[in-house]
């Protein structure tokens, strides 16, 4: 028997009966989770978010928001794990995207290989926000739904209670298999019940509002009224601009039958009702319905694919009514039930364990160092250019070629050392000063290879960088870019200040910020040459640039979820002094671009608009990509210290790389 993981950030009722089902098998069960929780014979690792803030995964604070940064220590943990005592299944999560790293690792990686990736489905959060109407999305939102989809799609099968649920989840026809487990006891009817039930949380989505307006239509006015309506609690704020949804409701009672509605009541094992209302138009908790269908009560759903199937399932009755018909419900609550003895629970079933498949055996050509040239731009970089060219030289695998742009450098030192590399052997190509994208446009004419290997003067590859991205290139044959996480330092690359981690071609948050790929990175030659190579008009964010004309074009970027790549921070450097100063022009620029990037433009749209409320209301978050934040704070630095303006002047005055 093999072993298994279990990574999820809340609670999943599923995933712990599965655990517990595992263990009592006795298999050797590790479950990694954010909070607490006892399961017979598991072994639990708890990885709170507070305790990830204080002491980030690898030592690196590079995670915007929560989710990710437990994602990271959760792949970390899992890869240790399986060196231990090697996982045959890994158990991931949908909800939040904790399984993120776990699956990137095992795709690209040899971490985890062996390993079948099994995704627990829910409801994907950003549809949830929607059935809500919720329309905020900021780029917490964003990040959030890029790496649940990023998890989902790396995964061997999938487990759900409805195939509309992994409709929904985008999984399509890849191996599904459908598990509808009673967890909890069924609800039992009291007898003489007058009652009409509706399952919680008061919730947007579950349309409480629908029931509240059906039940006044059909006894307002009705002097003591016999019927009450229950609705179980507890509060969520998913109201009209995230006010209580509680409050909400009570608007819509009556004086008169203030009496008959309770809203918020404890949930319990027996229910005072005799009529049972599913009117949610999303099932995220799907055991409440299905306990609904076999609790002996009349059952009123809402007539929704997702509600049809559960009660296929159940062979359970329901008297169904239109999603959202007022009037038709209360035609049907103002009529009294007939008593009928609790359903079997036909399709409830125990937890059992369901053999995973093997995982996919991909076929994978090892891609040469011999087919890789460094392309390293430069510009008045000597002072770096030496550290920088000996990580080149210090790669675990050897072969590479190695082509220096210099792009008009002025500066006597670096010229000398320009010439020195040359009489050394090293290629060196000279041309006129015309920008960072027209050095890197001629890096990639001149090179003769397959790959190219864009590296800016200044940043430093860790020694495996090469090794691995090449082996994350095999496995990618739709990748046109592959990078890696980032480092940041400023005098010693082996003291780290910061760190990013991108997410790949996402064709909406590309229109908001470029968490796609960093700019040195392994290219695909022929497919960027046939993009068009760099916009040299830009004077910055061309690579940015580069990622949404790739992604418009339908290729991906392949993320090797590593810290390899060092990214050199310099108060002096032109690259984020004219960025940031000229943020609004370029941004609309590459917009004026790219009109036909997003496949959901409002998405991006609101992400601009939560960025602009973070902004003025002094929120902070994450307005822009780190990068872009680190030179913010090395800006502030320099104003500190009194020099800021000198700088910016040198800067506004120096020719551009």
């Amino acid at each position: 028997m093999s072993n298994a993981c279990f990574i999820w950030r809340t609670v999943q009722p599923t995933m712990v009966a599965a655990a517990s089902a595992c263990a009592k098998a006795g298999r050797r069960v590790d479950v990694i989770c954010a909070s607490p929780c006892v399961i017979d014979g598991a072994h639990v690792h708890v990885l709170s978010d507070d305790q990830l803030r204080r002491d980030p995964p690898r030592g690196i604070e590079a995670s915007p928001i929560d989710a990710m940064r437990f994602s990271l220590a959760a792949g970390d943990l899992a890869a240790s794990l399986h060196r231990s005592h090697a996982l045959g299944e890994l158990h991931i999560a949908s909800d939040e995207g904790p399984g993120w790293i776990a699956t990137q690792s095992r795709h690209l990686t040899d971490a985890l290989a062996g390993a079948t990736v099994i995704v627990h489905l829910s409801h994907p959060t950003s549809l949830t926000r929607q059935h809500d109407r919720s329309s905020w999305h900021d780029l917490g939102d964003a990040l959030r739904d890029r790496i649940e989809r990023l998890a989902v799609e790396r995964a061997d099968l999938a487990i759900a209670p409805t195939r509309a649920m992994a409709d929904a989840a985008g999984w399509g026809p890849r191996p599904l298999r459908l598990h509808r487990p009673l967890l909890r006891p069924l609800r039992a009817t009291r007898p003489n019940a007058t009652g009409v039930l509706c399952p919680g949380p008061v919730r947007a989505h579950l349309h409480h509002d629908v029931v509240v307006r059906a039940f006044v239509a059909a006894f307002d006015g009705i002097p003591a009224p016999s019927r009450r309506l229950l609705i179980e609690g507890p509060d969520t704020p998913t109201g009209p601009l995230g006010v209580s949804c509680v409050s909400r409701l009570s608007r819509h009672v009556p004086a008169g039958l203030r009496d008959a509605v309770t809203i918020g009541v404890p949930a319990g094992e027996t229910i005072d009702a005799d009529t049972i209302v599913l009117a949610g138009s999303l099932v995220v908790d799907h055991h409440a319905v299905l306990e609904a269908f076999a609790s002996g009560a009349r059952v009123l759903c809402a007539d929704t694919p997702e509600h049809r199937e559960l009660a296929a399932a159940a062979g359970a009755e329901a008297t169904w009514f239109a999603p959202g018909d007022v009037a038709g419900l209360a035609a049907l609550l103002a009529s009294r039930p007939t008593t009928r003895p609790p359903s079997s629970p036909r399709g409830f079933v125990e937890w059992t364990h369901l053999p995973a498949p093997s995982p996919p055996t991909v076929a994978i050509t090892s891609i040469p160092p011999a087919d890789v040239t460094v392309v390293i731009p430069h510009f008045n970089l000597g002072a770096h250019l030496p550290a920088t060219l000996a990580s080149v030289a210090g790669q675990t695998v050897r072969g590479c070629r190695t082509l220096v742009v210099d792009d008009g450098s002025t500066d006597a030192s670096s010229l000398a050392l320009i010439d020195a590399l040359e009489r050394s052997g090293t290629p060196v190509l000279r041309k006129p000063n015309g920008g960072l994208g027209s050095a890197r446009n001629a890096g990639l004419l001149a090179a003769t290879t397959p790959w190219v290997l864009t590296l800016d003067a200044d940043d430093i590859l860790a020694p495996d960088f090469l090794e691995k991205t090449l082996a994350a290139a095999a496995r990618s044959p739709r990748a046109a870019a592959v990078g890696t996480f980032m480092r940041c330092f400023t005098t010693d690359p082996a003291i780290a200040t910061g760190g990013w981690m991108p997410l790949g071609f996402d064709r909406d948050l590309l229109a908001s910020a470029n968490h796609a790929c960093p700019a040195s990175c392994l290219l695909r030659r022929d497919v960027v040459l046939e993009a068009g190579g760099y916009d040299e008009h830009l004077v910055s964010f061309e690579d940015w640039d580069l990622w949404c004309t790739l992604a418009e074009r339908g290729h991906e970027a392949a993320i090797v979820p590593e810290f390899l790549l060092h990214y050199r921070q310099r108060p002096d450097s032109m690259y984020h002094a004219l960025a940031i100063r000229n943020e609004a022009l370029l941004r609309s620029q590459l917009l004026a671009r790219h009109p036909r990037l997003c496949d959901d433009w409002s998405r991006a749209l609101r992400v601009e608009v939560a960025m602009r409320h973070h902004v003025e209301f002094g929120q902070g978050a994450t307005g822009k990509p780190l990068r872009y934040a680190l030179a913010d704070r090395m800006n502030h630095a320099l104003k500190r210290l009194g020099i800021h303006e000198a700088v910016k002047r040198l800067v506004s005055r120096a020719p551009r790389p």
